[in-house]
């Protein structure tokens, strides 16, 4: 089967850099182009970042590009308060001297709608800046892109830069409503859903860095800030990965357990309610739907994503001893065979009558698992009173 191919827009910071792991070494995707857009980070730092990313995980055949430094409509204003002055989690990483490989997103997102005209995903991890100018230059572009699949809003209107409001949506929220207004086949995976299904508590973090590659130690490593501002802030029991579970989404659906299309809106313009997407669940505006909205996700199907079975045998249950000696979530290891491994096990015959899982799900359920694959349960709730006392809160006002 080929690789599917994916273009991703990406603000780069802490949780971001941790989604374009997943998505440069999954085997079954082919990251066509990466867009850097400004929005955790000043976009000179956000290039850098990706490109840090990209040579770590040794994928310097993918194009990096140079996006929007600034909004459409207004000043930007960056989290580096919740992922660190550099956006990395402040850990002392060589975030510097790297070249991109081209100076327009915009353009290169257009090229590769036409070079991959009616299979292109693209999927989203900051504000929308890049896409609306994208969209302004060429409105066709929805004809040939089947799936937009955007990390932002929240399904239950709790915010996590305002009261209402998700950080990308509020960073941007004309490009938001040019995006909704386009015609685009746009999906949702809201911060709700990372607040939910994806926190990393201590315990777990700490047996996902102790795999011992660089690149567990990297993606654990740049969660120092945020894992500051989750405890103080937003109050979860460990820091949450909005973007990778959304990437996560993006290559298996089925890491979504129940979604809904909504007619969404955004508002651009109060002070108050400033990015807040509104989501029509009653139907009171008699709109059709325009989007499709994440609601609810499989928790362990996406961990197993970045770690083989064994960092989350305490929470989902002791394995098989029928099961393949594999797992396909070796995104966190350093060895070239891994892949090789994912892909055997992947072959594995499943019963006839199991609903397609995460590679994950299918390599290394758990004894108790239903028999679709998903496993139920809360990984942030299951581990929440082994998490250590919260840090001292960072220096600077809270905004994500």
């Amino acid at each position: 089967m080929s690789r599917r191919p994916f273009y991703v827009d990406t603000d780069t910071a802490s949780d971001d850099a941790v989604a374009l792991v997943i998505a440069l070494r999954h085997p079954d995707i082919d990251v066509v182009g990466i867009g850097v857009v400004a929005g955790n980070v000043p976009l000179d730092m956000a290039v850098q970042n990706a490109l840090y990313t990209r040579e770590l995980v040794g994928r310097l055949d993918v194009p990096v590009h140079v996006g929007e430094a600034a909004p459409l409509s207004i000043r930007l204003e960056t989290a580096q308060n919740v992922h660190g002055g550099d956006g990395m989690g402040d850990i002392g990483l060589d975030l510097t001297g790297r070249s991109p490989d081209g100076d327009d997103a915009v353009g290169a997102l257009l090229d590769a709608s036409h070079q991959h005209s009616g299979e292109l995903t693209l999927v989203t991890l900051g504000p929308l800046t890049n896409v609306a100018r994208a969209l302004e230059r060429d409105p066709s572009l929805p004809e040939r892109i089947p799936r937009t699949v955007i990390m932002g809003a929240v399904a239950d209107h709790i915010g996590n830069v305002t009261p209402c409001a998700e950080f990308n949506m509020w960073a941007d929220p004309h490009a938001v409503q040019a995006v909704l207004d386009s015609g685009l086949a746009v999906e949702f995976v809201g911060w709700d859903i990372s607040r939910k299904h994806a926190v990393v508590p201590p315990a777990l973090a700490d047996e996902l860095r102790a795999i011992g590659t660089p690149v567990a130690d990297f993606c654990i490593g740049i969660q120092r800030v945020v894992e500051e501002f989750c405890a103080t802030q937003t109050k979860l029991p460990g820091f949450d990965l909005p973007d990778p579970i959304t990437m996560a989404y993006a290559i298996d659906p089925s890491i979504a357990t129940e979604t809904r299309r909504l007619h969404l809106a955004v508002e651009t313009e109060s002070e108050l309610t400033r990015g807040m997407v509104v989501m029509d669940v009653l139907g009171f505006t008699g709109h059709e739907p325009n989007a499709l909205v994440v609601t609810q996700a499989d928790d362990a199907a996406f961990i197993a994503m970045l770690a083989p079975r064994s960092p989350t045998d305490h929470l989902r249950g002791r394995g098989s001893e029928q099961e393949p000696a594999c797992a396909a979530g070796t995104l966190l290891l350093d060895h070239e065979d891994a892949f090789v491994r994912d892909r055997r096990c992947r072959r594995a015959p499943r019963p006839h009558d199991a609903t397609p899982a995460s590679a994950i799900a299918r390599a290394g359920a758990p004894r108790g698992a239903r028999r679709d694959g998903r496993v139920r349960g809360r990984i942030g709730r299951a581990t929440a009173t082994a998490a250590r006392p919260p840090r001292p809160a960072p220096r600077r006002p809270s905004r994500r």
